[in-house]
């Protein structure tokens, strides 16, 4: 991380937008998924690849059954001056407060079955993802 000390996903993600810039790639974007989502749909790439179109937005993130999912995200490196400056001065931690200060646009998904962008952090959220499996069997 380009911050030292264990400050959470925003400095991972301003770490990336560091990385981009200091490297000269010509990255506009970065997308962000969590690593224990076993379920997502990949199609979501594509609605993200729209997005990189877009003059309006800078920060996207995925809502499902009426629930924000703010590690599924799309972030314009544009973003990074803002990011480095929040974390930095204004000690902002949590993905969701800084998106709602910045503001965010979400990219609807409907998921009949169950919600594919689960995260499973607890026993509870195991089990369900248990019986999710079962649910993908019948596709």
């Amino acid at each position: 991380d380009c911050v030292e000390g264990q400050l959470g996903p925003l400095v991972g993600v301003l770490s990336a937008m560091k990385w981009i810039i200091n490297n000269k790639k010509n990255y506009k974007w970065i997308a962000t998924f969590p690593c224990d989502s076993p379920f997502f749909d990949i199609k979501i790439i594509n609605e993200f690849k729209k997005c990189t179109n877009s003059t309006k937005n800078l920060l996207y993130f995925i809502n499902s059954n009426n629930q924000r999912h703010n590690i599924f995200g799309l972030w314009s490196v544009e973003l990074c001056e803002i990011l480095e400056k929040d974390i930095k001065n204004n000690n902002y931690r949590k993905v969701e407060k800084w998106a709602d200060k910045i503001g965010v646009k979400t990219i609807e998904v409907s998921n009949e079955k169950f919600d594919k962008f689960l995260n499973i952090n607890t026993q509870k959220e195991y089990e369900i993802a248990k019986k999710n499996i079962d649910k993908l069997k019948d596709d």
